[in-house]
């Protein structure tokens, strides 16, 4: 027989533990681990007068300012794109935010390729918990033991890994790519003339918001076997919601 228990611990332990994969997904997925210094772009730039002219004239448009950062997939940058306008040659200049790596082995330095070996395995954990989380309003055990419980002591196996991984991350900032935004006196755990960015803070959020989930997995499992859900249950009720 299925029961439905809702209490607001083990409702709010279900939305911590989907948020969190949320949470890493966002830092994973954007370019602001790395912030370097903001700089000058010029929005157009024609190359080639259109009016019989054979030697290029530069005129130069708006001057805007940005941030070049670089994240563990993605990164932003000023690019340049030659276009036709009139017959004439032209250029165009912009920021386009995009991921620098086409396969694992590109990835800037070793310690950036353990980190996503170990960033990854928790993640996955992560992802099967979040799951896990959502049928603990129907079910409540899985193979004869306490689901909340179990998912606990593997939610916090992914924050240690997480954790991990969080530390290798500075390590590789001695990398070429990452000297070439941040300059030559970056260095392991220097980041040289770069700031850490808010995908990095929110991953480290995401860790310790992981490891409070596993500690709140345990008044999750105390809330949904209380002796008041077990007399609702006697009371015949199907759907139970309990402060």
């Amino acid at each position: 027989m299925c029961y439905v228990i809702i209490t607001i611990r083990s409702l709010f332990w279900t939305l911590l533990s989907v948020s969190i994969v949320l949470g890493h997904l966002v830092a994973l997925m954007t370019s602001q681990w790395l912030l370097g210094e903001e700089r000058t772009i010029s929005s157009a730039s024609n190359l080639y007068g259109t009016e019989n002219t054979t030697s290029p004239q530069e005129v130069v448009g708006p001057v805007e300012t940005y941030t070049p950062t670089l994240g563990i997939f993605m990164r932003c940058a000023e690019i340049f794109r030659a276009i036709a306008v009139n017959d004439g040659g032209s250029k165009l200049n912009e920021v386009e935010c995009t991921s620098y790596i086409n396969n694992f082995m590109d990835l800037p330095s070793g310690f950036w390729r353990a980190m996503v070996i170990f960033y990854a395995a928790g993640f996955l954990i992560l992802i099967v918990v979040g799951f896990l989380s959502v049928f603990s309003l129907c079910f409540r055990s899985l193979c004869k033991k306490s689901l909340f419980t179990v998912c606990g002591f593997i939610q916090a196996i992914a924050g240690l890994l997480i954790l991990l991984a969080l530390v290798l991350y500075p390590a590789g900032w001695g990398a070429e790519r990452v000297q070439d935004l941040c300059g030559p006196d970056a260095a392991p755990f220097q980041p040289g003339t770069c700031s850490i960015g808010w995908s990095f803070f929110v991953a480290v959020g995401s860790t310790v918001a992981t490891f409070l989930s596993a500690v709140l997995s345990v008044q999750a499992e105390i809330a949904t076997s209380s002796d008041d859900v077990q007399d609702e249950i006697l009371k015949g009720k199907y759907i139970i919601c309990l402060p």
